[in-house]
C-alpha cells in the first residue's frame, strides 16, 4: 500500500511537472514580482531567512525588458536588462541576460543568469536560487505586486 502512494505521488509530480512547461507563456510572468520567502534545506534542516530585510523585485515587461531592484546588505542595488522564458524538457526559467547596474558601474559586470521555475500560480511563483547562503540553493518565493 505504501508503495503506490509513493509511484502515485511520483507520477503526479512528473505530470504536473509537464503541465507547468505546457502551460506557461511569457504574459504569465509580465508584472512586478517581490521576494516574499527563501528557504534553504541543508542536510534536512530548512532555515528561512529575513527576506523583508533585503526587499527583491523584479519587473518584468512586454517588450523583454526586465529590472531588479535588491539590497546587498545596506546598499541599494538596481539593473535592468532582458529577459525571455526558455523551456527545455519538463524545466521552465527565466533567462537574465544583457544585464546593466543602474547607475553604470564599469568595475562591476553582472553576469547572465536565470531562475528556475518550480511552481507558478497566477499570483506566485516558486525558484530555485542561491541567496543568503554558497552551500546550496534554495527555494525563493515571490508575490505578485501589480
Amino acid at each position: 500500500m505504501e508503495i503506490k502512494t509513493y509511484i502515485v505521488i511520483w507520477v503526479l509530480s512528473i505530470v504536473q511537472s509537464g503541465a507547468l512547461c505546457q502551460s506557461l507563456t511569457k504574459s504569465n510572468f509580465i508584472g512586478e514580482w517581490t521576494l516574499t520567502k527563501h528557504v534553504t534545506t541543508i542536510d534536512g534542516i530548512s532555515k528561512s531567512y529575513p527576506v523583508a530585510d533585503t526587499p527583491t523585485t523584479y519587473t518584468f515587461y512586454k517588450n523583454g525588458k526586465v529590472s531588479c531592484s535588491y539590497f546587498a546588505g545596506d546598499k541599494h542595488n538596481q539593473f535592468q536588462g532582458r529577459w525571455q522564458l526558455l523551456s527545455a524538457g519538463k524545466k521552465v526559467r527565466i533567462n537574465l541576460f544583457d544585464l546593466k547596474e543602474i547607475p553604470a558601474n564599469p568595475m562591476n559586470v553582472l553576469s547572465d543568469y536565470h531562475l528556475i521555475i518550480l511552481r507558478f500560480e497566477k499570483e506566485e511563483f516558486d525558484t530555485e536560487e542561491f541567496l543568503f547562503t554558497e552551500e546550496t540553493p534554495g527555494v525563493s518565493t515571490f508575490t505578485r505586486l501589480r
